[in-house]
């Protein structure tokens, strides 16, 4: 149990500090640094790298060692194309099942206005998974909410690598206040019972988003 425990609370530590970029996009993880640094033994750190590797987070490359993976343009691009099939089939789901309204989901949207309003990118502003977490939340309730435990299933396996990116767009300036207005505007429609403009709507968020963070990433390469 005490083995399980450290394999549990390291691989929340990494997990966050990649999709926060303290661990940047192809860095060495130098096994026995690591598990000098963390006070830990190898073994929960191996069988961190092991679910880390397992949620796409990390790759292992036989003789060379543990690599944090890397994000770019035709990565992100896929993502947002199955996270937008999965998201877009949810709103279908709450049509079929006549579902309409998402006390869970609203709540989300509270939470987010409740966030500082000024944006993460500046220093005097909080830890970036302070402001990533209710904004994620929108999605992740909205995908629960169809009660198909495939797509949640799904969905949930994108994660980790997805947090990487939305944290990405949560930098860009603006960005948290443009989410919070799409959001609101998705929920109102499946309230009202417009499926249909729901769905445009949530579909036109999405695409948004992966624009933006694909010109974000082509600047950035750009200045390389």
């Amino acid at each position: 149990m005490k083995i399980r425990g450290v394999t549990f609370s390291v691989t929340r530590l990494l997990r966050e500090q990649i999709i926060t970029g303290e661990l940047s996009s192809g860095e060495k993880l130098n096994e026995n640094e690591m598990a000098v640094r963390l006070e830990i033994s190898r073994p929960p750190l191996r069988e961190a790298f092991r679910k880390l590797e397992y949620e796409k987070l990390v790759v292992s490359i036989p003789r060379k060692g543990t690599y944090v993976s890397s994000i770019s343009i035709g990565d992100c691009e896929e993502l947002f194309r199955v996270r937008e099939l999965i998201e877009c089939t949810v709103v279908d789901c709450l049509k079929m099942k006549k579902i309409r309204q998402l006390p869970i989901v609203e709540e989300t949207i509270s939470m987010v206005e409740k966030l500082p309003a000024s944006s993460p990118s500046h220093p005097e502003t909080l830890h970036p998974l302070y402001y990533y977490k209710p904004m994620a939340a929108f999605h992740e309730k909205l995908v629960e909410s169809s009660e198909n435990r495939w797509l949640i299933h799904s969905y949930n396996s994108l994660g980790g690598s997805l947090a990487r990116y939305q944290i990405m767009y949560l930098n860009l300036p603006g960005s948290l206040h443009v989410s919070m207005g799409e959001h609101s505007s998705v929920l109102q429609m499946i309230q009202e019972g417009n499926f249909a403009a729901a769905k445009k709507r949530l579909k036109a968020h999405l695409d948004g988003t992966a624009k933006r963070l694909k010109e974000k990433m082509i600047q950035a390469e750009m200045l390389e």
